[in-house]
């Protein structure tokens, strides 16, 4: 199965960054049928926030990925649902893709 993860960037970008790194590493050691998808992590990597035609370009991927028919499910993690995050779990709702929203300590405790 597919999973978007989806989770906040903004605020304190790195500790938001590695905290999808533990997400994604317990998925993967844990779940093996799960595929996480967070194809924007490396686009935090290779474009500014700060700038608005890079934001917008990497919303844009983000939001091609998720109406692309690949994605199962969109997992929710985080305290703050970000403007981002925001556009994602809309399209995944307009799109009937299941949203499930998880507490990231929680889920972390569950399959560590």
């Amino acid at each position: 199965m597919f999973v978007y993860i989806c989770h906040s960037i903004r605020g304190d970008k790195l500790s938001n960054l590695k905290k999808i790194l533990k997400i994604v590493r317990a998925i993967n050691l844990n779940m093996p049928d799960i595929v996480p998808l967070t194809n924007y992590f490396a686009d935090c990597l290779a474009l500014c926030d700060e700038v608005k035609e890079e934001r917008d370009k990497g919303l844009y991927n983000d939001k091609k990925l998720i109406q692309s028919g690949i994605v199962d499910e969109i997992w929710v993690f985080g305290e703050q649902i970000t403007e981002g995050m925001r556009i994602e779990i809309d399209i995944a709702k307009e799109m009937g893709i299941p949203v499930k929203y998880i507490r990231e300590e929680v889920f972390l405790a569950s399959v560590l």
